[in-house]
């Protein structure tokens, strides 16, 4: 399908491939929108650690490490709010016209409850209290073992090898090798090894929450702060650079929107929402396997949606928008139009589908077999990997 290549990603963090336009105008064609998917990031949250010298106490994040800060409900309710704005035409307050599915984390979860909270704030007769803008919308998860839809971490051996060999590669990138004075230096002030695995991009997480909380950073980090930012989204695309590992961890979500896709078109559910609540991995790696190789990391509520559209001569369309504001609170921004490799705005349905077929398994379960004797423990190495020596709670899923 594609050959990655991250090289030229750091080159253009800050742009967008050609085939990504801002969307000038959400009526220019005549349409009828049948059906919206969406894809998500949780909202902000505190770290997922504390490195060894770090200065700042647990006490920093009453909410606990790697919940949802208040500041992450507050951006996720902005932009639900936005999106029933956007689709106020289409979405009306029935909670029977919306399914919410999520990864079984805790910020997940809260991300999809506040975002919720906005996209369907009852009226008229949906309002159960008159002074409380709200109702409940049910949100389903599965355990994160048997979640092939969403989690990075659900139990399928083939994949989890594949992610150790994409760690396992980092160092042979030639953009880490440019870096080595810098990570012996930032090694030594943050007290732990931020060569070895993914250590790079939790650094980089971690002293970027820090710093969106105004929390005082060391001096170390100012200095060094756009090679370290540099070398975590190295990292970050470099754990998602495997078209196998797509296939596993992408392609059965990619299943799911399809044939919801089908299921509306055939009359077979009056469903007009669908929300998949979760990670940075998942968003990245959808834009990845969409071959939209060149975006930086996805920012806490990116959220990519689905559109199924109904043309004035009845066919049947997929268009792609994203919001990737880093702060939603102050300016969500116009979505942006993402058009796919040989195909239009409005992109026809037996094209997209055609364009995707190559990331879903036949039989994700087979797929999932390792093909050789090498069996590897199923635990949470593609997160967590060299993390030991650091100050952690309950580890859960990215």
């Amino acid at each position: 399908m594609m050959s990655f290549s991250i090289f030229p990603m750091m080159f253009s963090l800050l742009l967008f491939s050609a085939a990504l336009v801002l969307n000038q105008s959400f009526a220019e064609e005549s349409t009828r929108l049948l059906l919206v998917q969406t894809l998500f990031r949780h909202g902000d949250r505190a770290p997922m650690f504390l490195y060894p010298k770090d200065k700042n106490k647990l006490d920093s994040w009453p909410e606990g490490l790697g919940k949802l800060t208040r500041l992450g409900k507050k951006q996720h309710y902005a932009v639900g709010k936005f999106l029933r704005s956007m689709y106020k035409d289409f979405v009306t307050s029935n909670p029977n016209e919306v399914i919410a599915i999520s990864t079984a984390t805790e910020r997940s979860l809260s991300s999809a409850l506040a975002h919720l909270a906005a996209l369907y704030a009852p009226e008229g007769n949906w309002k159960f209290e008159d002074e409380l803008d709200w109702q409940p919308i049910p949100i389903y998860t599965l355990p994160t073992k048997d979640d092939k839809y969403l989690s990075f971490n659900s139990t399928c051996p083939r994949a989890r090898q594949e992610q150790r060999k994409l760690i396992g590669s980092l160092q042979t990138i030639e953009e880490y090798q440019k870096h080595k004075t810098m990570l012996k230096a930032v090694s030594q002030y943050a007290g732990f090894n931020i060569s070895q695995g993914i250590n790079a991009l939790w650094l980089y997480d971690l002293l970027m929450i820090e710093k969106i909380h105004n929390i005082t950073l060391p001096e170390w980090a100012n200095t060094y702060w756009n090679e370290i930012k540099e070398l975590a989204d190295i990292t970050f695309h470099g754990i998602l650079n495997s078209l196998a590992l797509l296939r596993m961890r992408i392609g059965p979500l990619f299943k799911k929107i399809t044939e919801t896709m089908i299921k509306k078109i055939d009359g077979e559910t009056d469903l007009k929402i669908q929300v998949f609540s979760a990670h940075d991995v998942n968003v990245g790696g959808a834009l990845m396997a969409l071959n939209f190789t060149d975006m930086p990391q996805p920012p806490y509520c990116a959220t990519l949606l689905f559109e199924l559209h109904e043309m004035a001569d009845t066919t049947k369309t997929v268009r792609l928008l994203y919001l990737n504001s880093t702060d939603p609170l102050k300016d969500i921004g116009k979505p942006h139009v993402l058009v796919l490799d040989d195909c239009s705005e409005y992109c026809p349905i037996e094209i997209f589908t055609k364009k995707i077929q190559h990331l879903i398994p036949d039989d994700w379960e087979q797929e999932c077999q390792l093909v050789t004797s090498d069996i590897y423990e199923i635990d949470k190495t593609f997160e967590y990997i060299q993390l030991d020596a650091l100050t952690s709670s309950k580890k859960d899923e990215l």
